[in-house]
């Protein structure tokens, strides 16, 4: 429950300082401020999120390890959820017959604070279980945060 606490505490006040921005004239020294991001930690951002969708839709543990920092918690389908269960989740997504046959990400926007980034987009995919085709669209929010050099996914909401 701490976790859920301190993730959602995170996400606000980020959400709350990105949409506030505009409204003060200067923001207090110990905001961190607002960067954007070059082409090439862009392009490393969008692949590590291209990454983590597919390690989960492929039970791939060890991706899901590296790139799932042991605090992270999902927002999905009006519940939360902690690391334990998402990785049970993508088992079970697995085990199901499940796979994912196609995934494109749309309108993305990312706001940076440098090692922090929020990364908004609309997302589509096509899954096949066992023959039976679905497909599920929605929008995300996701938290990367830069570690050791690599962007890891420590939140996400999806609707």
């Amino acid at each position: 429950m701490r976790k859920t606490i301190v993730a959602a505490a995170i996400i606000g006040g980020m959400i709350g300082a990105s949409s506030t921005s505009h409204v003060h004239a200067q923001a207090p020294k110990s905001v961190a401020s607002r960067i954007t991001l070059d082409s090439a930690a862009t392009a490393e951002l969008l692949r590590a999120r291209e990454r983590i969708w597919r390690a989960w839709f492929a039970n791939d543990s060890v991706e899901l390890a590296r790139l799932l920092p042991p605090a992270t918690v999902a927002a999905e389908g009006g519940g939360w959820e902690d690391r334990a269960a998402i990785v049970a989740g993508s088992r079970g997504f697995a085990a199901s017959g499940g796979k994912l046959v196609r995934i494109q990400f749309f309108d993305t926007d990312i706001v940076s604070y440098g090692s922090v980034a929020v990364v908004h987009s609309r997302f589509e995919l096509d899954l096949d279980n066992r023959g039976q085709r679905t497909t599920r669209s929605g929008l995300a929010t996701e938290l990367f945060v830069r570690q050791e050099g690599a962007w890891v996914n420590p939140f996400w909401h999806l609707q």
